[in-house]
């Protein structure tokens, strides 16, 4: 329907069109943001007999409050207060929040009130009820307006998983899946959430821990690498005394971070704590070296220096280590505590390493865990480790889908 303007006595304007968002915009585009809301309502016009009309909203409006008559200001100072816009939602038009005020306004500015009859009272009630149903209405479609064919169930779910910090691309792949399983859904069918946890478990398939082979030759080698700060040597401390203390094996350490003494020393110390030799290496010769000394134990953990994934020249000499280590395990170790960007940046230049599983840490530095998903699906590797804290030899655990799904969904705690 035409959209159209109809004159009215008193300075007062009637909009009509065939849907809300039509005459809310016509509003605000002949009487501006000052404009004062009277009266919204749904009619219908045409048909015969009154079958068969079309609907019409029909908005009643001035351009302010000075020339609205007595007796309409009157009817406006019963309205409570107007439901507040969402504050983070660039959506809502402002055609609704600038009406909200310009109701408050008239509320506030408006003489004592005219005595009005207790039946015509409540036909203003109603009136003034359905006007804010349309404002709460006209909010909610102009908050999902970015993807308006899905129902508001699942509309509010891709928010929520967005809010964890599930990436939109996988955010709208989750809740497309789950939609997917409701062909014949209607307005308040109920929906299995669970589903959606389901969905995620099947995205994150773990690696498992440390995978000793029977009767192989040598010692077990498993390498960390991965950016500076990210928590490598301390968790490589985690894993010592995992292995050494609860699984009995017979574990040695070697470093390469030659570049800070104090990471050295603080991983001496953790060695004579827990009671397993370490041996500090400067050169690929020397790591050759080192892994023959340690032939004969049952696992060799190795220390890495933190490179700066920017720094070409050191990212080369770390991968000369790790050609002559030839590790059974290389773990690219991650803090889920920085920003995307920097998580990105730095998956894509360890891509040419030989990684075979993730270590993410700093979990209890996070508030939400929706960039594991990213992480999985940028480097289509598995999760071996997740830490949790700070203290050795407890803050580890072996990943699972399960512990995994629960924390992307909010539904577990570090530390729970």
């Amino acid at each position: 329907m035409k959209l159209k303007r109809k004159s009215s006595p008193s300075n007062i304007r009637i909009f009509e069109a065939s849907t809300i968002f039509e005459a809310y915009g016509k509003l605000k585009n002949e009487l501006g943001d000052n404009a004062v809301i009277l009266s919204t309502r749904t009619i219908k016009k045409g048909g015969i007999l009154g079958f068969w009309g079309q609907k019409v909203v029909q908005i009643s409006a001035s351009d302010s409050v000075s020339n609205v008559p007595r007796r309409v200001v009157s009817r406006e100072t019963a309205l409570p207060s107007p439901a507040p816009a969402y504050e983070e939602d660039s959506y809502v038009p402002g055609a609704v929040a600038n009406a909200s005020a310009a109701v408050a306004l008239s509320s506030a500015s408006a003489p004592p009130a005219v005595a009005v009859p207790a039946a015509r009272g409540s036909e203003i009630g109603q009136e003034l009820a359905e006007i804010r149903r349309m404002i709460e209405d006209i909010q909610e479609a102009g908050r999902y307006r970015h993807w308006p064919e899905l129902p508001l169930e699942f509309q509010k779910a891709y928010e929520k998983l967005q809010a964890f910090n599930i990436h939109e691309d996988i955010s709208r792949a989750l809740i497309h899946r789950w939609r997917g399983h409701y062909p014949d859904y209607k307005k308040g069918m109920k929906v299995d959430v669970s589903l959606l946890r389901h969905y995620i478990g099947e995205m994150l398939v773990p690696a498992g821990p440390i995978n000793f082979k029977e009767n192989r030759p040598g010692p077990m080698k498993v390498m960390l690498v991965g950016p500076t700060g990210v928590g490598k040597t301390t968790s490589l401390a985690k894993l010592a005394a995992r292995y050494k203390i609860k699984e009995n094996k017979d574990v040695a350490l070697i470093t390469i971070d030659t570049y800070r003494i104090a990471a050295v020393e603080q991983l001496r110390t953790y060695a004579d704590l827990i009671g397993v030799p370490l041996k500090v290496v400067s050169s690929p010769s020397d790591m050759a070296a080192a892994l023959d000394f340690y032939k004969d134990k049952e696992l060799v953990l190795i220390d890495t220096a933190g490179r700066s994934p920017r720094n070409t020249n050191r990212m080369n000499d770390l991968n000369e280590f790790v050609k002559v280590t030839n590790p059974d395990e290389l773990h690219l170790v991650l803090s889920i505590s920085v920003n995307n960007d920097v998580l990105k940046d730095t998956m894509e230049r360890y891509a040419s390493f030989p990684v075979n599983k993730l270590l993410l840490t700093k979990l209890d530095e996070s508030v939400h865990y929706g960039i594991i998903l990213s992480i999985i699906s940028k480097t289509q590797k598995p999760i071996g480790y997740l830490t949790v804290g700070q203290e050795v030899p407890d803050d580890i655990e072996v990943a699972s889908a399960d512990r995994l799904s629960r924390l992307i969904l909010n539904l577990d705690k570090i530390g729970g």
